[in-house]
């Protein structure tokens, strides 16, 4: 039975895999587990798969721990960085400016779409138009 979480885990594994050009064993060896348990991971079968088998499996095809436990609902969402401190500490090597426009850019989509934005409350250039 596949629960909605760690089915969303079937897309990513399997496209980062083939991107990687790499076997469902071979990621399976890498990160040191049975091959039938990483099967059944990639596939959704598994409803809550452990911690240690989505770490090892992020670091077999070099994916952000962090993001997959995020998208299997491990991270409460109010507890990610807001963007901000998120686009300086991920892509510092980009300047200010750049984050101000992909900033700009979330804020018109999400009112675009009529979704929330967290606004950094420290930021006010969160506001500022994607050009």
């Amino acid at each position: 039975m596949k629960s909605d979480s760690s089915s969303l885990l079937q897309p990513i594994l399997a496209e980062r895999r083939r991107v990687l050009n790499l076997s469902s064993k071979e990621v399976a060896k890498r990160a040191k587990l049975d091959y039938t348990t990483y099967w059944r991971i990639e596939t959704g079968v598994v409803a809550k798969p452990q911690v240690e088998n989505i770490t090892a499996i992020a670091r077999a095809l070099n994916l952000s721990c962090t993001d997959l436990f995020a998208l299997l609902g491990w991270l409460p969402s109010d507890e990610l960085p807001s963007i901000s401190p998120y686009l300086q500490t991920r892509y510092s090597e980009l300047p200010v400016e750049a984050h101000q426009r992909i900033r700009g850019y979330l804020v018109a989509l999400t009112e675009q779409y009529g979704v929330s934005f967290d606004i950094d409350p420290y930021d006010p250039s969160e506001r500022t138009p994607f050009v």
